[in-house]
């Protein structure tokens, strides 16, 4: 275990040395020149990134896969911690991140947020044996695991003030869904379309409670908010508005989410 957290603690910090990208000049077209898009992920966040028999797979493989042709150029991704993901963005390690980001209003004055690609609600799942627990209201003197450095995090402090509210933050959901069947939470905050999934992969272990403690969010990429990446995020929009479009998106959607959601074609104001 320790061998395997070394190496761990070795591809992060090689990951955050490398050489920031070129960002003097047009960001697409050094992008096509490169013929490679990079791209900064965290690959512990099912159903859109995670590995699966060695390989990453999700939602965002898929999509990306559809922004690379669109773009003439192959996507490498980059896997971190959600932690280190921004900052490597910010530091010129990669051209945008996967994610997906929850658009916020306070985010949209530092990023450029592309079309939404998904959205969801702010909620929370318990153990389906938990029959005490029935409500998303009934909080009270409740343990809750959220990942650290989340809109879903800050919502169920935000919720919890005054009403003896424990949050355990986690370097990813995976690691709070373990604590929650081991009896260590009374409940799991994060986006509906995360915990849908997870009660879907463990059929009768866990439920999702209505109602949503936060309102609709919409999910979207990011990138840099300056004047050398706004070509490439434009194209990445075209490349979305155009699988929005022709189906391509449901698919995706139907594929990892079991549902489908229709999708601004302009970037809508963030409700949080």
């Amino acid at each position: 275990m320790l061998f395997r957290r070394l190496i761990g603690a070795i591809s992060i910090a090689a990951a955050l040395a490398m050489p920031a990208l070129a960002q003097d000049k047009d960001l697409l077209a050094t992008v096509k020149e490169r013929g490679e898009l990079v791209v900064g992920t965290e690959m512990q966040f099912p159903p859109f990134d995670f590995i699966e028999n060695g390989k990453q797979t999700g939602f965002n493989a898929d999509v990306f896969a559809e922004i690379g042709k669109h773009l003439g150029v192959k996507v490498k991704f980059i896997d971190l911690p959600w932690t280190n993901v921004l900052p490597g963005l910010e530091a010129g390690k990669f051209d945008m991140v996967a994610g997906p980001n929850t658009l916020t209003a306070a985010r949209l004055e530092k990023y450029y947020f592309n079309l939404p690609i998904s959205g969801g609600a702010i909620s929370i799942m318990k153990l389906a044996k938990n029959t005490d627990f029935t409500s998303a209201e009934d909080i009270e003197s409740r343990s809750f695991g959220a990942q650290r450095e989340t809109v879903s995090a800050a919502k169920i402090r935000e919720v919890g003030e005054g009403r003896n509210v424990t949050v355990r933050d986690y370097g990813d959901n995976n690691q709070a869904y373990a604590d929650l069947v081991a009896g260590r939470l009374d409940g799991v905050v994060a986006q509906s379309t995360n915990l849908y999934h997870a009660a879907k992969l463990r059929d009768g272990m866990f439920e999702v409670l209505e109602p949503a403690i936060g309102p609709m969010a919409w999910f979207s990429y990011l990138g840099r908010k300056d004047e050398n990446s706004l070509s490439l995020m434009k194209a990445v929009d075209e490349a979305i508005l155009g699988m929005s479009r022709d189906g391509r998106m449901a698919e995706f959607q139907r594929k990892w989410f079991g549902m489908t959601l229709d999708l601004p074609e302009t970037l809508p104001d963030p409700s949080i």
